[in-house]
This record gives structure tokens, sequence and C-alpha cells, in this order.
């Protein structure tokens, strides 16, 4: 066994619940000297004829406390603080959990093979931890029993103990075998169940059932979740098996060393070369002894095991690879600044092209910029760059002349406010899904309607029956469902919260109507006022309301100017706002509702 996981276990457990931590590990101790006293007592009971009723009375009652009231009491014991200890160490390890994910970077997040790691770890509780340290101590205990009752077996022959403990080395090296294998096993099976995992969610989550249900895909999606069971099963059960059948030979060449001792101690006694209550302590040692060393194998293997799974937790906690670490000397971001991509490329991990590819422009402080582009044209890469996300695989971001990386993020981020595209729905109150934007603002009411106002989100609230208190979330009790562009319009809110100097908006309008989207654009020009203003949008008339216009294609930087001299230059964003152009007239040339909202994105 490695010392690192032991005593990182140790500590951990001290740490958080020393006292009944302490009692549980000393319980164990007690409890395993019992039984080697147990058994000198019931020798000397058998073999105490001899003896006066007094001390026969005694060593009756010795053996009964030492044998089965002691024991039992201690395993309540034992439970009672392991229970105490389970409880009030989860929440250190769960808190312990959640500050090292929120913290990891983004793109390691992302990682498919540490979305394995991720995905082991955050199942793990501390019953995990608890788990190993008292298999680690019942290896310890097995030990103490099985030498200490062993000695009474040297009252026949010193050589049996010998040939029982030899007897089980091939089951002891297969179990630690065994337990590598299981835990290799479990880790390339991870993405399987993580698949049948998904595939059982789709099945049963509400929302993605109202389109199985239409596109008739249940039956599709279930072969799929019982392909991924299978196969997972299969491999298990293997394993199991093959496991099983060499675990049984090796306790079958130790039964049989056992049954061979069984018989010479008998002839012995036969012979009169021992007494009948040695015979009996001994009969009863190698019950005990079995019982240990069936406990010994099985609690080796389980530490072999959960150790490997203790240690990945204590990895993750302690990976370094974090979005940024505690340093000193990182510098307060304060406002206004400007905010420069110098050849900015980025790499997804486990992809060989560049999202981004040596990006180079310069966001100045009360500037509004738009950002346009086919999809995967990298927009959404920009954006994790700029808000520190992720970081550039090569090229650096300045901030005032400073590098983002020796910049403190999260004064930066103070500085920001961004409205997504793939925006959070949280299950909470409307009041809390909008302070999320700016916790201190949350109590303030006047603050949080006027951001529902901004964003056009104040209309439904004001009809739900308990306006800003109503719990959001069909799921929950009382909780009532939003449509797409109510979700929206309270994002939109929680990003207009916060008071910020950067304003980036990510696709803003993608579940709008049209007269909402114009608003929205009306709104947004307002507040954009004094500030600086970063607008990623489809919607290329959207893009007039800008300064400037960045144009990515294929993750590269191919134009940059403003609405009418991109225009003139016929490039890119002349091609894609005209084809958006031609659109909107040849709908409208066949009879198409005549729409203000595409009117006003052609000519914004």
């Amino acid at each position: 066994m490695k010392r690192r996981p032991l005593v990182w276990v140790f500590k951990f457990f001290f740490a958080s619940s020393s006292l009944p931590f302490v009692w549980m590990s000393l319980s164990g101790l007690v409890q395993a000297g019992l039984a080697a006293v147990s058994l000198l007592l019931l020798r000397d009971l058998v073999d105490g004829r001899g003896q006066s009723s007094s001390t026969l009375v005694w060593l009756s009652v010795g053996y009964l406390l030492s044998a089965l009231v002691l024991p039992n009491a201690i395993n309540i014991l034992i439970q009672m603080f392991r229970e105490a200890v389970v409880r009030r160490s989860q929440q250190d390890l769960t808190w312990k959990l959640m500050q090292k994910s929120a913290r990891i970077r983004m793109d390691r997040l992302e990682d498919s093979n540490y979305q394995d790691v991720v995905s082991a770890v955050t199942k793990a509780d501390s019953s995990v931890m608890i788990n190993y340290w008292q298999c680690v101590q019942e290896v310890i205990l097995s030990v103490l029993r099985i030498v200490s009752v062993g000695a009474v077996l040297t009252s026949f022959y010193w050589g049996i103990p010998l040939v029982v403990f030899a007897s089980v080395l091939p089951e002891l090296w297969m179990r630690l075998r065994f337990a590598k294998l299981q835990h290799r096993m479990h880790l390339d099976q991870s993405a399987v169940e993580r698949r049948a995992t998904y595939f059982a969610e789709l099945l049963t989550n509400r929302e993605s059932l109202k389109e199985l249900r239409t596109s008739a895909v249940e039956k599709f999606l279930f072969g799929k979740w019982w392909a991924q069971k299978d196969s997972y099963d299969r491999k298990d059960l293997a394993f199991d098996r093959k496991r099983q059948s060499y675990f049984g030979a090796g306790h079958l060449l130790f039964l049989t060393a056992i049954t061979i001792s069984m018989y010479f101690m008998v002839k012995w006694v036969m012979g009169g070369q021992t007494s009948v209550g040695a015979l009996t302590s001994a009969i009863f040692a190698l019950n005990t002894i079995m019982g240990s060393m069936g406990s010994l194998l099985y609690n080796v293997g389980q530490v072999q095991h959960q150790q490997l799974l203790v240690e990945t937790t204590i990895g993750f906690l302690q990976d370094t690879d974090v979005e940024q670490p505690d340093m000193s000397d990182l510098q307060d971001v304060e406002a206004p600044f400007d905010i420069r991509f110098e050849g900015v490329s980025f790499k997804y991990p486990d992809s060989d092209s560049y999202a981004l590819q040596d990006v180079t422009f310069t966001i100045s402080h009360g500037e509004r910029l738009a950002l346009v582009g086919a999809n995967g044209s990298g927009k959404s890469t920009l954006i994790r760059l700029l808000l520190g996300l992720s970081r550039p695989t090569a090229g650096c971001i300045y901030v005032n002349g400073v590098p983002l990386d020796n910049c403190s993020l999260a004064k930066y981020r103070e500085h920001v406010t961004v409205a997504f595209q793939d925006f959070a729905q949280y299950h909470r109150t409307v009041r809390e899904n909008i302070g999320f934007g700016h916790l201190p603002s949350l109590p303030v009411q006047p603050l949080l309607e006027q951001a529902a106002e901004q964003s056009g989100a104040a209309e439904f609230i004001s009809r739900l029956p308990q306006g800003y208190d109503q719990q959001l979330g069909a799921a929950y009790h009382n909780g009532v469902d939003l449509s797409g562009g109510q979700w929206q319009k309270t994002a939109m809110a929680r990003a207009y919260l916060r008071p910020a100097t950067l304003l980036v908006m990510d696709e803003p309008t993608a579940s709008l109507d049209p007269l909402a989207e114009v608003e929205v654009y009306r709104q947004f020009s307002e507040l954009a006022e004094g500030k600086t203003a970063l607008l990623v949008s489809h919607r290329l008339g959207s893009a007039t309301l800008a300064d400037r216009i960045l144009v990515l294609k294929q993750g590269k930087l191919v134009e940059v100017g403003n609405h009418q001299g991109l225009l003139r230059e016929s490039g890119e964003y002349a091609k894609l706002f005209t084809s958006q152009a031609q659109w909107y007239r040849q709908d409208e040339e066949q009879g198409g509702v005549q729409d203000e909202h595409r009117v006003a994105d052609v000519h914004l």
C-alpha cells in the first residue's frame, strides 16, 4: 500500500470528524484483541475439571463477554461512529470537489478522457474514503487476529500455522492482481457507462421526450441504451467469472490445508499428545483464522481497488491545471480598459485543426464591435478567450497592456457582463434567475425590475402567479415552465443587471420573436452608451449598430471595418449580408408575410 493516499485519508477524516474517527479506529483494535483472549479462556474452561466452581463461573462469564457480548457491542459502536464520520465528512469532500471543479480550466473539462475522470470523481462520496480506511484497518486487524490466534495452534505443532499461512499466498496474489485489473476495466468501461447513462437520461427527461415521441425514436434510443448496457454487463460478467474461478482455486488450496491440519490435530489428541481443551481451542482458532483469512483476502483486494479510486480523487483535488493558480503577483484590473488580441490561436483538446488562427485586433474602451461569420468560424471560441474561460494555444491577450494570464480573472470579470447563446436555465425563483447576474443586487427589487424591463422580461413576469418569487421548472412544486424566448429574456436580464464596463451579447435574440428582437437591439444600443460592447449575431443587419465589424472565416480574421466600408470591399461580409438580404427579398416577392423585423434586419 502506498503511504500517500493513506496519510491523506487519515488527515482528511481527522480534520473533519476527529473524535468519532479516533473512537472508530480504536474500537477495531480492541475487537481484534478479544479473539485471542476468548480462545485462551475457552481452553482453560474445557480443561478446568480441577478448578473451583467460582473459577469456572468467572471463566464462563469471561468467555461469553470476550467471544459474544463485547464483539457485538463494539460492532454497534463502530457503525455509530462510522455513520457520524460519513455524515460530517461528506459535506467537506463535496465542498472540495465543487471548489476544484469550479477552477479546472474549461479546455480540460471538455477533454473526453478527462470527462471519464470527472465522471468517476463526482460520483465519489466520503463513504469511498471511509470504506478505504476501514479496509486498510481490517487488513491490519485481520493480521493481528491471525498472528494472535495462530499462537494457540503452536501448542500442537509450530508447523501448522506456517502451512495455513503459506496456503493463502496464491489467493492473496490473485486478489491483488485482479484488483488492479478491475480498476483498469472500470476506467475503460467509463465511456460506455456514460453513453448508456446519456441514453437513459434522454428517455426519461421530460423535455427531450416531447421531441422523441413526436419523432417516434424511443425504440431506436432504447436499442442504443440496451446495446451499451449489454456491452458493459457482458464484459463485467466475463471478468467476474474469470476472477471467481481463480479465487475458487486459491480458496480450495486454503481449505485443503485446513483439513489436513485438523486431521493431524485430532490424531494427536487421540494419541494423548495434547488435551481436549487445547483441541477445542484449536478448532475455534482454525475457524477464526479461516474467517480472518477470508477477511484479509477480501480487504486486500478492496484496498487495492479503492486505493486507486482514492488516488484518482486526490489527483483531481490536487490538479494544478486550474483556470488561474493562486498567485500573489496577479494584477487587479481597473476600468476603463482596452483589450488587444495579439497573434492569438486556439486549438481544442484532441483536435488537429485550429478553431482560431493568428487573430490580431484591438477593442478600445467605449467602442461597439460586432463579431460575424458563418457557423464554425470561431466566434464562440473568441468569446471564450475574451472572458478568460480558455487560454490561447499561441499568442496573447492584453488588458491595458498586461497579459490576461497575469491579471486577476475575478477582478476582470467584475467589469464584464455576458449573455450567452447557450444560457443557463436555473430551476430557482425568477428573482434568483435574474439576481445571479450580480449577487449584491439580488435583494434590491428596483434593480431587478429595471433589468427585467430592459430585457423585455417584465411583461411575462407580471403574469406569473408569484411574480419574482415564482419557482421555475415544472419538475418542482408549484414550478412553472417558460418558453424559450422567456428563458432568453430572463438570461438577458441577468446580464443587464450587472454594472459592467464590457457588455458581451452572444446571439442574444436566437429564441425571440421579430418584434422582441428589434426591441432588444434598441435596448442594447441604449445600454451600450459609455461602455465597450461586443455583439455576436447571425443577423447581419444588427451589425450596423457597431462602430466596427470583425469578420471571421474558418478561424481567421479576414475583414475589419464598418458596415458601408465592408460592403464596398465586396468581400466575405458583403457576401454574407447580400445572401441574407436576397433571402428576405425573395421571400417577400413570393408573397410571404411582410415582416417588419426582416426589413429592420437588412436596413438597420
